[in-house]
């Protein structure tokens, strides 16, 4: 079967459609992405067909019946519509509809082939512009075409109303074709659709990297990032230009998790790795395309995380709409809300936070609705306190309706935050939670090795949330329940555990790791984090990352240090060149291909109470499971840690 998107197709989809959808969706193999696009501001529905060995084809779906088309030539066709009781008249030009009482209602509309013309076009101009797409005169290494379906009207039928001559005969699927297209097996079905091209271009088999690129172009919002392409990205025997990129995209699963997610109040659970954050971001682009008026909010708890995810949106080249989705930390968010004398002010109060808030809530429930928000969207929201989420509510311009989609993960919280319940905070849950049922329990961005590692620190822990099976229980009784990883799909190399004398002995063999990583993978500097605990941080610890930082110099490795101060961490951005570093608190919703990991030790004291081992290890947890390929742990000392992670039989262990 085909991979289709949406998975299955809306109610409202004419017959027409919904024949053709099956038909693609059953005839062709896994190796075709096929996405559905229903009508949007009188543009007519249209299905869009990408695949390896075939090419890149739109088909526009006409739903028009034969007494409907009252006149037609190349360009525009003019359709008829009736409607019960009183008949109307509806004119389109350039882009304005108007409408006179007295007679039957008309509507001027491209030819079902030269909307998918212009629509072709401006693909073709985007699709252009990436060189791994293209020969060295510019033109495109596969196929591109547009046909379109008349669903009911038969080729009789268009002869009769003398629009058959106006259509390419190749191009056009009438009803009694598409009708047929049930009978035909696989191979049929495309050679049938290879002759709506009208650009014979010989079909090079696409690389990977030149499908994700395609995909990336056409729907922006499952655009991850641009990376160098590597001489797998193109086939054999084609020389790879310097300066060329790919796109980086969501896969088949997770664009249609975050195409399926409905309106209103919306709980997302999933484990580390799973693509949470890539889904929530995928989510706001889509809203904003589909309406670019809609007011849009992404809320998180740390500062580098909202630095990341501004930073992703707000300079992205190829999409500067997307500037328009505002995002911020939730301190900055409320400060920006009741203004900052006000939330200065308020600082010195020994339970500021509560007060900060409802100060929020009052200036909130004041607010026109011109200011108030059509979506907002939280990541990471184990992080938040429960008062927080009344303020989200709060600056939706529907409470009670408007798009709030919450992300989370029990496993990763290791905040000490009171508990409560969904519905005490005005967020509808019911009904309205997103976990197993979108296989949110797979870890797609840790390898087998370096989550099995990960998973054991945190396994045993007992939860307040974890006896509470999501399954089986009414959602809103559930905050962040805990989701166990079910899988990692990639296999790699084992996580090494670094045993040194001293603190200082770690830095010099994260130094020489680095060297390594950098050698022999080839990442960019930007893809490797080195991380620590220590919050606040002593003298000693300041000088030793101070070293850390001027050593990666002197060697030619640029570098970030992300946490040094609050103004290093606002500034953050996906396009600082160099090497992160930053506490292993504030990588929570980054990663990295490689993760170093310094002072494992203090992750562990035998005088911390329970409760507080549990959150370090879960910080442990959070460290290790940002590395995508690499992981370095470093220890030095006597320490029970060191000698658990040691024994687990989950690392490579190297005394230095």
């Amino acid at each position: 079967m085909a991979l289709m998107v949406p998975e299955s197709i809306p109610s409202k989809a004419s017959q027409g459609e919904i024949t053709l959808y099956k038909v693609l969706s059953e005839k062709l193999s896994d190796d075709f992405y096929v996405w559905y696009e229903p009508s949007v501001q009188g543009c007519l529905p249209y299905f869009t067909i990408l695949a390896a060995n075939f090419g890149l084809l739109v088909i526009n779906v006409a739903n028009w019946f034969p007494n409907q088309i009252v006149s037609a030539n190349n360009d525009i066709f003019t359709i008829k519509f009736q409607r019960e009781g009183t008949e109307r008249t509806e004119i389109q030009e350039q882009g304005r509809r108007t409408r006179q009482k007295g007679m039957a209602r008309t509507s001027i509309q491209p030819s079902a082939l030269q909307q998918g013309k212009r629509y072709l076009d401006k693909l073709l101009n985007k699709l252009q512009t990436y060189q791994i797409l293209t020969h060295p005169d510019g033109k495109l290494v596969f196929p591109i075409g547009f046909g379109a379906v008349m669903s009911n009207i038969t080729t009789d039928q268009a002869r009769e109303n003398n629009i058959y001559d106006l259509l390419g005969e190749h191009q056009m699927v009438y009803r009694e074709e598409l009708m047929s297209w049930n009978n035909l097996s696989q191979a049929e079905l495309v050679n049938r659709l290879k002759r709506i091209f009208t650009d014979k271009l010989p079909v090079r088999t696409l690389t990977d990297d030149q499908i994700q690129t395609i995909k990336g172009i056409i729907y922006p919002e499952i655009a991850i990032k641009d990376l160098p392409a590597s001489p797998s990205s193109v086939p054999d025997g084609v020389v790879l230009k310097d300066n060329t990129y790919v796109i980086s995209t969501l896969d088949h699963r997770q664009e249609c998790i975050a195409r399926a997610i409905g309106e209103g109040h919306r709980i997302i659970y999933g484990v580390a790795g799973s693509g949470k954050t890539l889904i929530l971001l995928c989510r706001a682009k889509f809203l904003l395309n589909q309406n670019h008026n809609r007011r849009i909010l992404i809320l998180c708890y740390n500062i580098s995380l909202a630095s990341h995810l501004k930073s992703i949106l707000h300079e992205d080249p190829r999409n500067p709409h997307f500037k328009k989705i505002d995002v911020m930390h939730f301190d900055a968010w409320v400060e920006n809300t009741i203004g900052r004398q006000e939330y200065r002010k308020l600082r010195h109060l020994v339970n500021y936070g509560e007060y900060v808030v409802e100060k929020a809530l009052n200036q909130l429930n004041t607010l026109p609705q011109a200011r108030k928000y059509d979506a907002i969207l939280v990541d990471e929201a184990q992080a938040f306190y429960p008062y927080w989420f009344k303020c989200c509510v709060a600056a939706l311009k529907e409470p009670e309706n408007g798009n709030l989609m919450i992300v989370s993960d029990g496993k990763q919280s290791f905040y000490k935050r009171p508990g409560f319940t969904w519905k005490s905070v005005g967020v509808k849950a019911v009904g309205r939670t997103t976990s197993r049922k979108f296989q949110l329990d797979i870890n797609y961005r840790n390898t087998r090795e370096i989550l099995a590692a990960a998973w054991s620190l945190v396994k045993n822990i007992q939860d307040i949330d974890e006896a509470i099976n999501i399954e089986n229980t009414d959602d809103s009784e559930v905050t962040f329940p805990i989701i166990e990883p079910r899988a990692a799909v990639r296999q790699g190399y084992r996580p090494v555990l670094h045993i040194v004398q001293t603190e200082q002995q770690e830095i010099e063999s994260a130094i020489r790791e680095v060297q390594k990583i950098q050698q022999e993978f080839g990442c960019e500097l930007r893809e490797i984090a080195v991380l620590y605990k220590w919050d606040a941080i002593l003298p000693k610890e300041r000088q030793l990352l101070y070293y850390l930082t001027k050593r990666l110099k002197s060697l030619g490795l640029d570098n970030y240090w992300v946490t040094e101060t609050s103004n290093s961490e606002i500034k953050y951005s996906i396009n600082i060149p160099g090497i992160r570093i930053m506490t292993t608190h504030k990588s929570l919703g980054l990663e990295f291909k490689a993760v170093l990991i310094l002072g494992v030790q203090e992750f562990y004291s035998t005088r911390s109470p329970a409760p507080l081992v549990a959150l370090h290890r879960k910080k442990l947890y959070v460290a290790m499971t940002r590395a995508q390929d690499v992981l370095h742990v470093f220890g030095s000392g006597n320490s029970h840690l060191i000698e658990e992670l040691q024994q687990s039989g989950n690392f490579e262990i190297q005394y230095e």
